[in-house]
């Protein structure tokens, strides 16, 4: 017990960094880092399910550390739930306040909206997970075949009997072992399938994410473009002005030295 108390204070300070990252994402409003940092803790979940699968199968493995695992991932899963709650309310403030919603277009919020749903999808997925491990039970029945004393005498033919009887109760016996056991490794093999689907939409998320954030990135270099083109635009439109105003003023100069002379002429 003390050592199961020692591994849950042990995941707390795994998560304390994460706890610290999610107040600041709140405060900043940062929906993307948000969601990055829960699907970390995803792949650490996963990680720590075959780490506790496999310590399962060893026989060799201490009975201590199937518990540690599983109090880690409860210990991941209780701050992942923690996580969701500030992304939530990271995509509510976003919808409710007029500065931070002109940021996104409507498809961007349908995507939060489409990332926020799936990411709690996979929570409830990893939490029930940790429940529905498989176990086989083998049944068997011993029974006591010697006569009791002053009972008659079993005949060879009633003897046949019984035995074929025990034969087929055995048979029946094994072939619902064998159905449980089959029954238990299907569930596995479905636990494994919703392990990697469960890869793979965080793989699909991060690559959402990190697209999301190019455009954003591109968005913001176009902006910046577009506003330097501006101001080189004004410039030229300023020394083309400036340029003409000087023309104007030469010609007028040259007119006027050029009527002053012809009458001086004429005078003369």
């Amino acid at each position: 017990m003390v050592t199961t108390s020692d591994e849950k204070s042990q995941g707390v300070q795994d998560v304390v960094p994460d706890a610290a990252l999610g107040k600041k994402n709140l405060h900043n409003l940062d929906f993307n880092a948000q969601a990055a940092l829960i699907l970390d803790q995803y792949a650490a979940i996963v990680a720590d399910m075959r780490e506790c699968d496999q310590v399962k199968h060893d026989k060799s493995a201490h009975p201590i550390a199937h518990i540690k695992l599983t109090s880690r991932i409860e210990v991941r899963i209780q701050q992942v739930r923690s996580d969701l709650d500030i992304l939530n309310t990271i995509y509510e403030r976003i919808k409710a306040s007029k500065r931070h919603r002109k940021k996104y277009t409507d498809e961007d919020l349908r995507k939060f909206e489409d990332t926020l749903r799936n990411l709690e999808e996979q929570c409830d997925m990893y939490d029930s997970g940790r429940y529905k491990r498989s176990t086989t039970v083998r049944r068997r029945i011993n029974l006591d075949l010697s006569a009791p004393e002053g009972s008659a005498t079993v005949t060879e033919e009633e003897q046949m009997k019984a035995q074929e009887s025990i034969h087929r109760w055995r048979q029946r016996d094994e072939e619902f072992d064998q159905q449980l056991q089959e029954i238990g490794e299907a569930v596995e093999r479905i636990g494994d399938v919703a392990v990697a689907i469960g890869e793979k939409a965080n793989e699909q998320a991060k690559k959402a994410i990190n697209t999301m954030e190019q455009v954003q990135n591109t968005t913001s270099d176009i902006s910046v473009v577009s506003q330097k083109i501006k101001t080189l635009l004004r410039t030229r439109l300023s020394i083309e002005f400036a340029f003409r105003i000087g023309l104007i003023l030469t010609f007028l100069t040259v007119l006027c030295v050029f009527v002053y002379a012809l009458l001086k002429f004429l005078k003369s």
